[in-house]
């Protein structure tokens, strides 16, 4: 079996994120995908078995590079708020160096491509976040609720934070992003 050349994984990612972007789920075709890539169509297939396997892997990719960026010098041994501190900015950072993946990311998690396994793997890729604020309720710190409704709370007002700058709403400046965070800790902290 011949290896697959990265380039063309990432073309083939890039084009499909562009295309969904623009179109939707609904509308992708393989064949468009691989025009917009500049490949055959027969490669996309050598690649991924079908668009669902291609969306749901691009989701994965992009969920995997997304914790990456979001746990960057994140050391788990640190003072609990200096976590917290580093995974906020670094996960708004994240959000807003890649709009585009952001709005992937929330599209697939709300579409019908979503299966048990692919949220099961990138669950693992959260463990990390959801230790920390099982350990922010161990030391008193955080409110004593589900970590998933923490979570909720948190993610959810990053998520807004990045769509209002990128729809001009608000400018995300290193003053707003700390009155976010601010907010944000008030609305967990025990």
């Amino acid at each position: 079996m011949r290896e697959k050349d990265p380039n063309k994984l990432e073309a083939i990612f890039k084009a499909t994120l562009k295309l969904v972007l623009r179109e939707g789920f609904t509308a992708l075709k393989m064949s468009d995908v691989a025009k917009e890539a500049g490949i055959a169509t027969g490669t996309v297939y050598v690649y991924f078995e079908s668009k669902e396997d291609l969306i749901n892997q691009l989701y994965l990719e992009l969920k995997k590079r997304n914790a990456e960026e979001f746990l960057k010098g994140y050391n788990a041994k640190a003072p609990f708020m200096a976590c917290f501190e580093k995974v906020w900015h670094n996960y708004v950072r994240a959000q807003m160096q890649e709009p585009e993946a952001a709005a992937f990311l929330e599209q697939y998690y709300r579409s019908p491509y979503l299966q048990e396994h692919v949220r099961k793997e990138t669950d693992k890729m959260l463990q990390p976040v959801f230790d920390l604020l099982e350990r922010g309720k161990e030391e008193r710190l955080v409110k004593d609720m589900p970590t998933e409704l923490l979570v909720i709370q948190l993610s959810g007002a990053i998520g807004e934070l990045v769509r209002w700058h990128m729809n001009g709403q608000i400018k995300a400046n290193p003053t707003i992003i700390n009155k976010a965070l601010e907010l944000a800790w008030d609305s967990i902290k025990r």
